[in-house]
């Protein structure tokens, strides 16, 4: 009895001292594992045409989807380093982001803690480990599967865009702002000023959360004068941010701000509804919030969640909806003081029950790995497969979502246009080509409306033979991809531009057939 007692007590200790650092490893598991599935969605595959097109000319890139002198949103210091480490490697576009998203993780990771540290040095470990658990569980029902957003669900799906590469920045940035890492005044300056200039580029509206975090930790205890110092030193040094991002030469940041960007608003409308449902638990545990004001640094994070919850009020009051994102920065930094709470609440019981302490965690590392036996399962198999395929070097990735569009590249041109149905033109810049439209917004890109109501018009089963005809003289398209399996006319296309059965006729497997216009030049 006495045995299992102090290994009881040992392992106790250990998930008390390490925990942090194992739940990121248990996640690191999870999520290096899912980057090799090769399931993608959504804006990754925008990501991923940025990324391409910068693969391509990285001094002079092209719009990433389609044939025109057009700037892009998403040519960003990100995109250009995932492109340099493409050019300077063998991986292709798709698995060179896939792999950045595991290392935006250890770099997410890593910020969240130096940021908890920042406030809450001596007890780091355990309140890091509760935010965040906190991160990825404490939501209500249907969270937004928004990027941007960390919870469980999600999390390994976003990992690769940008705007979690901006926020684990902007942990690093604001820790360093809180005095957390040993350097000089001028050089700690200087990393905030370069880190919020990428962050501004990178994704302005996580700017936003840096921005107003940094502002609020300049009200850290101090005479008027002392706090006004901090403000006008750290005003300055964000409208430096601003104009080294506004040299940026691939877009201008100023445009996208001031009108550009507007086109994002409608999409980000579901910022505002069903908000309780999904985030109930946060509020409903948000009276233990004001415990922080005890503190002068947690203090400056109630700052700094009231100032963002005055943005996410104006954005609705203005229409601007893309402000509405702003509430996932809200629920994290909530989520981040909950746990500090949590580890405090821990400290006082171990030292008044540590038994009853060390039980505790114990059950709940059980409850947490009980919990995850429906991926565990799964990955498990997956991992054994990535292991075998790289020992017999074997390809890791299996490419799920897009292994028969990989022949793109031995028939297309970059600066080809294909002219194919709304989702699969989604993926087709990311391998090769141009295309009609897209499947979100693009800013800087007046007539994309337009464009996406031609393309529905084009493989529209009512649409007659004319109709298409002067849809490809609009547009003049180089090929014709069809989709098989989800453009039910496509027979009907393909024998309008193929008279002469198997002319014009370039590549065709299972699922895609590969035409070109005006074959008989060819």
């Amino acid at each position: 009895m006495m045995q299992l007692r102090l290994l009881a007590s040992w392992l106790g200790t250990m998930l008390s001292r390490h925990r942090y650092f194992v739940l990121c490893l248990f996640l690191l598991y999870k999520v290096a594992i899912y980057a090799t599935n090769g399931i993608w969605y959504g804006d990754f595959w925008e990501h991923s045409a940025a990324v391409a097109a910068l693969v391509v000319n990285p001094l002079h890139p092209s719009h990433p989807f389609f044939g025109l002198s057009a700037p892009h949103a998403f040519l960003t210091p990100y995109h250009l380093l995932v492109a340099q480490f493409v050019r300077a490697t063998s991986l292709d576009v798709a698995n060179s982001l896939a792999l950045f998203g595991v290392i935006n993780y250890c770099l997410l990771v890593l910020g969240l803690f130096w940021y908890v540290r920042g406030f809450d040095r001596d007890q780091a470990g355990r309140s890091s480990f509760y935010a965040l658990l906190c991160i990825l569980f404490l939501w209500g029902s249907e969270p937004w599967g928004y990027s941007g957003f960390l919870h469980f669900g999600l999390i390994a799906d976003v990992l690769p865009y940008a705007s979690t590469f901006a926020m684990a920045m902007s942990f690093i940035a604001l820790a360093i702002n809180f005095g957390e890492m040993r350097m000089s005044r001028s050089v700690q300056a200087l990393i905030v000023t370069v880190l919020s200039t990428v962050v501004l580029l990178t994704h302005p509206l996580t700017f936003v959360f840096l921005a107003t975090g940094l502002i609020c930790q300049c009200l850290q205890p101090g005479d008027m004068m002392t706090v006004a110092r901090r403000t006008t030193r750290m005003v300055l040094a964000l409208a430096v941010s601003g104009a080294l991002a506004a040299l940026w030469p691939y877009f201008s940041i100023i445009a996208l701000l001031t009108g550009a960007g507007d086109v994002y608003h409608p999409s980000n409308q579901p910022m505002y509804v069903n908000v309780l449902q999904r985030i109930w638990p946060v509020l409903v545990l948000s009276p233990l919030l004001p415990g922080a004001l005890r503190d002068a640094r947690q203090r400056t994070i109630l700052y700094h969640l009231a100032a963002l919850c005055l943005i996410y009020g104006l954005g609705y009051v203005s229409g601007k909806y893309s402000y509405g994102r702003d509430i996932t920065f809200i629920v994290i930094l909530a989520q981040i003081l909950l746990g500090a709470w949590f580890a405090r609440s821990e400290r006082r019981l171990d030292d008044l029950y540590p038994t009853i302490t060390n039980a505790l965690r114990i059950a709940l590392a059980i409850g947490l790995i009980a919990s995850s036996v429906s991926w565990l399962v799964p990955t498990f198999t997956r991992s054994l497969t990535v292991i075998n395929s790289l020992r017999i070097g074997r390809q890791v990735s299996n490419q799920q979502m897009y292994s028969q569009l990989t022949f793109l590249p031995s028939f297309v041109k970059p600066g080809d246009v294909v002219l194919s149905d709304i989702e699969t033109s989604w993926l087709v810049p990311t391998f090769s080509g141009k295309v009609i439209a897209g499947l979100h917004a693009q800013a800087f890109v007046a007539d994309h409306e337009t464009r996406i109501s031609d393309l529905k018009r084009f493989f529209d089963p009512n649409s007659d033979e004319r109709i298409r005809q002067s849809i490809v003289e609009s547009y003049k398209p180089t090929f014709l991809l069809l989709d098989k399996q989800e453009t039910s006319n496509w027979q009907t296309i393909a024998a309008q531009f193929d008279r002469d059965t198997g002319k014009c006729l370039v590549f065709e497997n299972t699922r895609y057939r590969l035409l070109r216009f005006d074959c008989e030049k060819h």
